[in-house]
């Protein structure tokens, strides 16, 4: 019976080894994952800081596109809600009033002319 405590007790004992001899390894390790840290702090830093100006620019230019894309698509709009009215206009006064209709597409051709020559984007 004490034989068999004795094989249980070194058995534990050597267990405890065993699991003190990979604590102290791993507190090596992190002692020298700290220092690496510690050492490479400023670069860090500096790295952070960088990426953190690099997602404000990136940011700041994403909003400038949106603003861009939202401004073209009013324009867009416009020109066509007055394309629409205009040749509305001309398809109903061409029916009543042949002059009056000649002249509004001669001035509606004048403008898209003028439109795709010599307007400023």
């Amino acid at each position: 019976m004490y034989f068999f405590i004795a094989i249980i007790f070194i058995a534990e004992l050597i267990i405890t080894a065993t699991i003190l001899f990979f604590v102290i390894k791993a507190d090596r390790k992190a002692c020298e994952l700290s220092d690496k840290v510690l050492t490479s702090r400023d670069g860090l830093i500096e790295s952070i800081k960088c990426t953190r100006e690099l997602i404000v620019q990136a940011k700041e230019k994403i909003l400038a596109g949106i603003d861009y894309l939202s401004r073209k698509q009013r324009q867009y709009k416009m020109k066509m809600i007055k394309h629409i009215l205009m040749y509305v206009l001309l398809f109903s006064l061409r029916g009543r009033y042949k002059k009056a209709a000649s002249i509004c597409s001669m001035i509606v051709l004048a403008k898209e002319f003028y439109d795709k020559n010599y307007a400023t984007v």
